[in-house]
């Protein structure tokens, strides 16, 4: 991956984070939002961003052109597989050039979500 790509991505993954930081707070510890620790070493990795709010989140960003949403996904996924990942639901932050960005999960993680948030529904 180029110098270009890199960049856009961690200029993606900032936004991301002051988004996070809007919606939910950073002013107390435990509403801390962060980028994750960023690894070239090809295994299991830190998320991208991590919201203390959303502990339950594995949050992976892209930004392209044209961004594979399944990739991005998947490698998601790997990262929960590991024993050492404390979230439990791979979500995709997905941004195309010039567009809002797009979240991504598996649907019974959502319908998960949903079920815990509305519990009567």
């Amino acid at each position: 991956m180029g110098k270009r790509s890199r960049t856009k991505g961690r200029h993606f993954e900032q936004e991301f984070a002051t988004i996070l930081r809007e919606r939910f707070g950073d002013d107390s510890k435990d509403r801390g939002v962060r980028r994750g620790i960023q690894s070239r070493g090809g295994g299991k990795e830190a998320a991208d961003v991590t919201c203390d709010a959303l502990p339950w989140a594995h949050f992976e960003c892209m930004h392209g052109k044209k961004p594979n949403i399944r990739a991005k996904l998947m490698q998601a996924e790997a990262d929960v597989l590991d024993p050492m990942a404390s979230a439990v639901v791979a979500v995709a932050v997905v941004k195309f050039d010039r567009e809002e960005p797009i979240v991504a999960m598996r649907l019974s993680d959502w319908l998960n979500l949903v079920k815990d948030a509305y519990p009567g529904g």
